[in-house]
């Protein structure tokens, strides 16, 4: 898994969670930026974490590079209606990199992860429920297949230039 720490995450259930992963012994990458990355990586240090890694900001395309590398990206975001109609970018980049995520949004994010079944997306996930996620992705190799190639689906349709032109020349036509 990677994430980052910035304002927007819920650094609480991101501990619950680093704990959990910990417990079950899943390796759990975090990219340390946003304000709470400090916090973060003096809590896993202090701890001894073995499962979970701290590393400090990396440039996009590293970014995107380490994403590609894993197995699930994980996106934990407080509760805000500023999320209820945006598509975060953690979650467009694991899409992007046709990797499942896992996220705790309700709103747009959580009915496109579930209408094109990219991942696990469940408003107000506990942290036990994310885990359990992680947990059945990892434990299902046919289930991540296809939550890769359903990203790859959705990216053609939804997000690739080239294949929305024609509706966005339509569109600005009309």
């Amino acid at each position: 898994d990677t994430g980052n720490i910035g304002f927007a995450q819920s650094y609480d259930q991101l501990i619950e969670v680093a704990h959990m992963l910990e417990d079950r012994e899943i390796i759990f990458n975090v990219i340390g930026y946003g304000v709470n990355a400090h916090k973060f990586n003096h809590y896993i240090k202090k701890h001894n974490f073995k499962y979970v890694h701290t590393h400090e900001e990396k440039s996009r395309s590293e970014c995107l590079d380490m994403i590609r590398h894993h197995s699930i990206q994980l996106s934990l975001l407080k509760e805000s209606d500023a999320f209820l109609n945006v598509l975060p970018g953690k979650i467009i980049d694991g899409i992007g990199c046709g990797i499942p995520v896992v996220t705790n949004l309700g709103g747009y994010t959580n009915s496109m992860i579930n209408t094109y079944k990219v991942g696990f997306a469940k408003e107000k996930a506990t942290a036990e429920e994310i885990i359990q996620a992680i947990e059945k992705i990892r434990d299902n190799a046919q289930l991540e297949a296809s939550y890769r190639e359903n990203s790859r689906a959705l990216l053609d349709e939804k997000f690739l230039w080239e294949n929305n032109i024609e509706k966005l020349e339509k569109f600005l036509e009309s």
